[in-house]
Protein backbone atom coordinates (compact mmCIF):
# COMPACT_ATOMS: atom_id res chain seq x y z
CA UNK A 1 0.00 0.00 0.00
CA UNK A 2 2.64 2.37 1.28
CA UNK A 3 4.75 1.98 -2.23
CA UNK A 4 1.09 2.65 -4.38
CA UNK A 5 1.05 5.94 -2.41
CA UNK A 6 4.80 6.87 -2.73
CA UNK A 7 4.80 6.10 -6.40
CA UNK A 8 1.48 7.88 -6.88
CA UNK A 9 2.80 11.17 -5.36
CA UNK A 10 6.46 10.82 -6.92
CA UNK A 11 3.90 10.87 -10.84
CA UNK A 12 2.30 13.95 -9.28
CA UNK A 13 5.90 15.38 -8.56
CA UNK A 14 6.96 14.48 -12.27
CA UNK A 15 3.70 15.98 -13.65
CA UNK A 16 4.34 18.99 -11.53
CA UNK A 17 7.75 19.21 -13.22
CA UNK A 18 6.41 18.92 -16.58
CA UNK A 19 4.12 21.36 -16.39
CA UNK A 20 6.12 23.89 -15.68
CA UNK A 21 8.15 23.06 -18.47
CA UNK A 22 11.05 20.65 -17.50
CA UNK A 23 11.19 18.12 -20.60
CA UNK A 24 9.78 14.74 -19.18
CA UNK A 25 13.75 13.35 -19.27
CA UNK A 26 14.42 16.02 -17.19
CA UNK A 27 11.70 15.36 -14.63
CA UNK A 28 12.86 11.78 -14.78
CA UNK A 29 16.10 12.30 -13.73
CA UNK A 30 15.39 14.63 -10.62
CA UNK A 31 12.67 11.99 -9.33
CA UNK A 32 15.23 8.93 -10.12
CA UNK A 33 18.22 10.19 -8.65
CA UNK A 34 16.45 11.61 -5.47
CA UNK A 35 17.17 8.67 -3.47
CA UNK A 36 16.84 10.39 0.26
CA UNK A 37 13.43 9.96 1.41
CA UNK A 38 12.77 11.41 5.02
CA UNK A 39 9.69 10.22 7.24
CA UNK A 40 8.58 11.98 10.02
CA UNK A 41 6.71 10.54 12.67
CA UNK A 42 3.81 11.97 14.79
CA UNK A 43 6.07 13.16 17.42
CA UNK A 44 9.30 14.40 14.62
CA UNK A 45 7.17 17.26 13.35
CA UNK A 46 10.04 19.86 12.17
CA UNK A 47 10.45 19.81 8.82
CA UNK A 48 12.49 22.62 8.68
CA UNK A 49 12.81 26.04 10.83
CA UNK A 50 13.21 29.78 9.56
CA UNK A 51 16.87 30.76 8.56
CA UNK A 52 17.94 26.75 8.37
CA UNK A 53 20.30 26.22 5.41
CA UNK A 54 18.07 26.29 2.17
CA UNK A 55 20.39 23.97 0.06
CA UNK A 56 17.94 21.57 -0.19
CA UNK A 57 14.07 21.51 -1.39
CA UNK A 58 11.24 19.14 -0.17
CA UNK A 59 8.67 17.53 -2.12
CA UNK A 60 6.00 15.92 -0.11
CA UNK A 61 5.32 12.18 -0.56
CA UNK A 62 2.59 11.58 1.82
CA UNK A 63 0.86 13.61 4.61
CA UNK A 64 0.33 17.16 5.13
CA UNK A 65 2.67 20.00 6.21
CA UNK A 66 1.90 22.98 7.51
CA UNK A 67 3.97 26.44 6.54
CA UNK A 68 4.75 29.22 8.97
CA UNK A 69 5.95 32.53 9.24
CA UNK A 70 7.11 32.83 12.84
CA UNK A 71 6.66 36.32 14.38
CA UNK A 72 8.97 38.02 16.86
CA UNK A 73 7.37 37.20 19.58
CA UNK A 74 6.83 33.70 19.13
CA UNK A 75 3.69 33.58 17.40
CA UNK A 76 3.35 31.57 14.38
CA UNK A 77 0.89 32.78 11.01
CA UNK A 78 -0.15 30.10 8.98
CA UNK A 79 0.04 30.54 5.24
CA UNK A 80 -0.63 27.21 4.26
CA UNK A 81 -1.27 23.26 4.41
CA UNK A 82 0.92 21.70 1.58
CA UNK A 83 -0.18 17.73 0.50
CA UNK A 84 1.27 15.05 -1.71
CA UNK A 85 3.11 16.60 -5.31
CA UNK A 86 3.12 20.11 -3.21
CA UNK A 87 7.41 21.42 -3.41
CA UNK A 88 8.56 23.46 0.08
CA UNK A 89 11.46 24.71 0.93
CA UNK A 90 11.78 26.91 -2.01
CA UNK A 91 11.01 30.44 -1.08
CA UNK A 92 14.30 31.69 0.48
CA UNK A 93 16.23 34.21 1.49
CA UNK A 94 19.81 34.68 0.79
CA UNK A 95 22.45 36.94 2.56
CA UNK A 96 24.87 39.14 1.35
CA UNK A 97 27.64 36.32 0.96
CA UNK A 98 25.58 34.41 -0.79
CA UNK A 99 24.51 31.80 1.62
CA UNK A 100 20.14 30.87 1.02
CA UNK A 101 18.11 30.38 4.33
CA UNK A 102 14.99 29.13 4.72
CA UNK A 103 12.10 32.07 4.93
CA UNK A 104 9.13 30.36 6.41
CA UNK A 105 9.04 27.29 9.00
CA UNK A 106 7.44 24.13 7.92
CA UNK A 107 5.88 21.50 10.22
CA UNK A 108 4.46 18.08 9.58
CA UNK A 109 0.87 17.01 10.36
CA UNK A 110 1.53 13.70 11.88
CA UNK A 111 3.06 11.02 9.33
CA UNK A 112 4.49 12.67 6.41
CA UNK A 113 7.39 11.51 3.82
CA UNK A 114 9.75 13.71 2.01
CA UNK A 115 11.68 13.94 -0.96
CA UNK A 116 15.11 15.49 -0.95
CA UNK A 117 16.55 17.24 -3.89
CA UNK A 118 19.58 19.22 -3.80
CA UNK A 119 19.70 22.44 -5.17
CA UNK A 120 23.32 21.60 -6.28
CA UNK A 121 21.36 18.42 -8.60
CA UNK A 122 18.19 20.94 -9.60
CA UNK A 123 21.11 23.12 -11.30
CA UNK A 124 22.99 20.45 -12.83
CA UNK A 125 19.66 19.28 -14.66
CA UNK A 126 18.89 23.11 -15.89
CA UNK A 127 22.21 23.44 -17.30
CA UNK A 128 21.98 20.68 -19.86
CA UNK A 129 18.48 22.09 -20.98
CA UNK A 130 18.26 24.39 -24.01
CA UNK A 131 17.60 28.44 -24.07
CA UNK A 132 14.46 27.89 -25.14
CA UNK A 133 13.21 25.29 -22.54
CA UNK A 134 14.81 27.46 -19.36
CA UNK A 135 13.60 30.85 -20.82
CA UNK A 136 9.60 28.85 -21.06
CA UNK A 137 10.42 27.05 -17.35
CA UNK A 138 11.57 30.44 -15.88
CA UNK A 139 8.08 32.15 -17.25
CA UNK A 140 6.40 29.24 -15.62
CA UNK A 141 8.01 29.21 -12.37
CA UNK A 142 7.19 32.77 -12.33
CA UNK A 143 3.94 32.17 -12.48
CA UNK A 144 3.94 29.60 -9.65
CA UNK A 145 5.70 31.74 -6.97
CA UNK A 146 3.24 34.95 -8.17
CA UNK A 147 0.49 32.36 -7.05
CA UNK A 148 2.20 31.28 -3.91
CA UNK A 149 2.71 34.78 -2.94
CA UNK A 150 -1.01 35.93 -3.77
CA UNK A 151 -2.14 32.03 -1.47
CA UNK A 152 0.12 33.76 1.31
CA UNK A 153 -1.15 37.20 0.98
CA UNK A 154 -4.87 36.53 1.06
Amino acid sequence: MYDTVLEEALRKIEDRLISWGLPREAAADLINHSDTFVNYGKDSWIVFQQRASADVLFWICTGLVKIYWPGADDSRLLLRIAGPGDLIGHLNLVTANGDASQMFEAQAVGKVTVMLLTRERVQRVLEGLDQATLARLLENLNNHWSETVRWYIT
